[in-house]
């Protein structure tokens, strides 16, 4: 009877042993599938048949005024992608902007490095960077839309209207642009104090070699 017991009682260890080795398995399979989950998309080029010449986030700097892009989202202005953006921002209606195509949606950073205030406003109307998707001359141009609450707040991080930017502060924040073409480049150009510098992101014809 005591044998009986003791065989019993070993056979049930051994389950418990192998039912302990089989979770730790299964948990260290989970965690290695967790590991190696797919990276955050940064862009759709791909849907249009653009490469990049980089990966992202990717910086230029301009005098002192840096630039790091960390996404871009090219979407149809009918889609409903681009009309979600275009209804909460309150941009003005598609209809004013019949030649419009594609949205173009960044997230972006600005810093100021240097020893003055940078600003877009009333009391600065200059362009601080651009946004293009093909040749000026293949009116590449990115139009850039402003949020069209009259008391939007300076420095969103949610989508960029004005903005003033202090020595050594930054700005994480998205901006959209509409193009009457269809994207076949990607460039951003920063332009500072005379001083211009420009991301060749999607560079077809290499421009930017």
């Amino acid at each position: 009877m005591n044998k009986m017991i003791l065989r019993i009682s070993v056979a049930a260890m051994l389950v418990g042993q192998l039912l302990t080795l089989g979770g730790t398995a299964q948990n260290n399979h989970v965690a290695a599938a967790a590991a190696t989950k797919t990276p955050a998309m940064t862009d759709n080029f791909f849907k249009y048949g653009m490469e990049k010449t980089q990966g992202l986030p990717a910086t230029i700097d301009a005098d002192g005024l840096s630039y790091t892009l960390h996404k871009v989202m090219i979407y149809d202005v009918n889609s409903k992608d681009a009309q979600t953006i275009w209804k909460t921002y309150k941009f003005l209606p598609l209809n004013m902007y019949p030649k419009a195509k594609y949205l173009i949606w960044t997230k972006f950073t600005i810093t100021n490095k240097t020893s003055r205030t940078i600003r877009r406003d009333m009391y600065d109307l200059s362009s601080k960077w651009v946004v293009s998707v093909d040749h000026v001359l293949n009116n590449g141009y990115g139009y850039f839309l402003s949020p069209g609450d009259p008391n939007y707040p300076y420095n969103s991080k949610e989508a960029l209207g004005n903005f003033v930017l202090k020595p050594n502060q930054s700005i994480s924040t998205y901006e959209a642009y509409y193009v009457e073409v269809k994207p076949r480049h990607f460039f951003v150009t920063v332009i500072n104090q005379n001083n211009t510098k420009t991301l060749n992101l999607v560079d077809p014809d290499g421009v930017g070699k």
